[in-house]
């Protein structure tokens, strides 16, 4: 993967507006994360700018990057301030064009406190892709935020969308009922979507062969003309009454190809996440919203700590993958192995035996 590293573990912290204090999660998280925070630039090995948005986003951008001094990396966090964690926000990045900025990544927060929401997740998700960390660092990491969030489900004291310490997955967040699963897909993906069933499995779920055995389905959704109009069709098509993930599936080469979230079109109560992924002919994009997508599908799946420590090793141990392991057959990396994945391509049929 192409993804650019910061440099080292040491990193100066530039505030270029009004944050409340908001900014300080990021800070505490990536202290957490083994980094060291330094009181000037030149001690550190990267800068972390934080650009709360005052008027319009890329004037404040261009403002804040004009005040902080050159020849460092640059992680950008653009803050907008909202008190609903649905906003609607187009990805910055596309108007940063400095070089030095290795990741621009937009978050929400009202008042002294970042939002709980998937925005926030999936840019921590981005920021810890670039950063220097150790296996054990992201194993100690996940084990921390699955503790926590253990206590506060005990706690069972509802929350009002706001947080100081970021969980591993949000509160609220719906969950998929079982293991077991259903692919269907709505339209031509050159078989690009069996990445997604592969790395399922790699998880533990088990694919089967009707609507009726499984605990939920996954609904591949490729456009082939206008999204809002493609999706209902899709949904049409599909039985009611099961939870849903919806992949929805643009075809493209570029893979900083903007689209936007096709989530806001979907009404039905039964689609517990739905995703924007790119893929090109027969294979995913290698791609920030793909590895955003997946961890977003991942966050709804009924998955063990010990499941969690595994897919995270798998991280480490293969050099294709930063942040999310998409190491399954038909992702485009632009790089050949030669070796086989090793993964089970078993259907579960009606009597509950697999069968290859």
């Amino acid at each position: 993967m192409d993804q650019k590293k910061v440099p080292g573990k040491k990193f100066h912290v530039s505030v270029a507006g009004c944050t409340n204090g908001a900014h300080e999660t990021y800070v505490n998280d990536l202290k957490g994360l083994g980094q060291i925070e330094v009181i000037s630039p030149e001690q550190s090995d990267y800068l972390v700018l934080f650009c709360p948005i005052a008027s319009r986003v890329g004037t404040d951008i261009r403002a804040a990057m004009d005040k902080i001094p050159g020849g460092k990396p640059i992680v950008l966090v653009v803050m907008h301030h909202t008190y609903d964690k649905d906003h609607f926000v187009p990805e910055s990045r596309r108007l940063v064009e400095n070089p030095e900025v290795i990741v621009t990544v937009d978050v929400l927060f009202h008042e002294s406190k970042m939002l709980t929401c998937n925005r926030n997740d999936m840019a921590w998700f981005q920021v810890k892709g670039v950063l220097v960390v150790s296996p054990a660092q992201v194993f100690s990491s996940v084990t921390r935020e699955h503790v926590a969030l253990k206590v506060k489900e005990q706690s069972n004291k509802p929350e009002s969308g706001q947080r100081s310490y970021r969980s591993f997955q949000n509160m609220d967040q719906k969950k998929v009922p079982g293991k077991k699963f259903h692919v269907s897909v709505a339209g031509c993906t050159n078989g690009a979507h069996e990445t997604y069933v592969n790395d399922l499995k790699g998880l533990g779920h088990i694919e089967v062969i009707s609507p009726e055995q499984s605990d939920y389905l996954v609904l591949f959704c490729p456009i082939a003309s206008r999204v809002g109009t493609d999706i209902r069709a899709a949904m049409d098509k599909i039985p009611g009454g099961k939870a849903i993930v919806l992949v929805v599936m643009h075809h493209t080469y570029d893979k900083d190809h903007f689209v936007p979230e096709s989530r806001r079109l979907v009404e039905n109560p039964d689609v517990i996440v739905t995703v924007d992924v790119l893929f090109h002919e027969s294979k995913m994009l290698t791609c920030n919203r793909n590895d955003m997508a997946w961890f977003q599908v991942k966050d709804v799946l009924v998955v063990s700590p010990a499941q969690v420590i595994s897919w995270q090793s798998c991280v480490w141990r293969s050099g294709l993958c930063v942040g999310a392991c998409r190491c399954g057959p038909g992702q485009d990396t632009g790089q050949d192995t030669g070796q086989d994945t090793g993964q089970d391509h078993s259907i579960e049929d009606s009597g509950g035996n697999t069968k290859s």
